[in-house]
């Protein structure tokens, strides 16, 4: 009986020391990328990067706005041309 439990004792720790290995890579894993995280929004770069982004967005929101009020103006006239001249079509 004692020649059984070798190879079972022995497969039993492989498991196990298999098992420790791979939680120490995971926690090292999710330690490299909370530390990524963590110095990502103080990079200098990356913080010029997203202000730069922050501006173009402002100003294309502001050029949209423009073209929204020239579009409902534009409306505006068409309709009120139209309701001018009752008699003409189309």
């Amino acid at each position: 009986m004692g020649g059984e439990l070798i190879p079972i004792l022995g497969m039993l720790s492989g498991v196990v020391i298999t098992g420790l290995i791979m939680k120490g890579a995971v926690a090292i894993t999710r330690l490299q990328t909370e530390a990524r995280r963590a110095t990502a929004g103080t990079d200098p770069e990356v913080l010029a990067a997203l202000g730069t982004l922050r501006e173009q967005m402002e100003s294309l929101q502001q050029q949209l706005a423009d073209t929204q009020d020239r579009l409902e103006f534009t409306e505006r006239l068409m309709i009120r041309d139209r309701s001018a001249t009752p008699g003409e079509g189309a």
